[in-house]
Formats: structure tokens, sequence, C-alpha cells
């Protein structure tokens, strides 16, 4: 599972097992700074919280929903949640 930051780099220069970008130079060092922020974890914890006050059980994809589709999500109930992840699924 993924959640999209938004954020773009060329696949030769991910290091996917520190999950972070390689290099020292500026762009890299601002990406991976980015990646471990307060910012992006508080983001995180907020996403986490506004569904749990909207009644959903907490996974990963649901969480990863949250980012992808922010807008749906919070006008759809879980089932119909449920119903298009199993459909998308199949």
């Amino acid at each position: 599972m993924s959640i999209s930051t938004g954020k773009q780099v060329a696949i030769n220069k991910w290091e996917k097992a520190k999950q972070q970008v390689k290099g020292r130079d500026e762009e890299a060092q601002s990406l991976n700074n980015y990646l471990i922020s307060k910012s992006y974890q508080n983001q995180t914890y907020q996403k986490e919280a506004e569904l749990l006050n909207r009644g959903f059980i907490i996974t990963a994809e649901l969480l990863r929903d949250a980012y992808d589709k922010a807008e749906s999500i919070k006008e759809r109930s879980l089932f119909d949640v449920f119903t298009e992840h199993n459909k998308e699924h199949r």
C-alpha cells in the first residue's frame, strides 16, 4: 500500500529500502525533509481522527483513500466505501 504525497521523483533516484530520495542535492534533501516532517505526520493523524469521528474503522487503504479522494469519502457511508473497494479489487 502507498499514499501519495503529491511529490514526484525519478524512479532511479528513489531508495526503496530507506523510503527516501537518493542524493544530497537540494531537491533530495527537501523531499526527504518533507517525508519526515511533523507537518506530514500531523496531516496523517488529522485524517485518521476525522475518519474515526465519522465512525469509520481505520485501515491503511481507507487512510490512503482519505488522501486520494478526500471529498468523496466525507460524503459517503462506510458501506459505500467498501462496496467501491470490492468492485475495484475483483
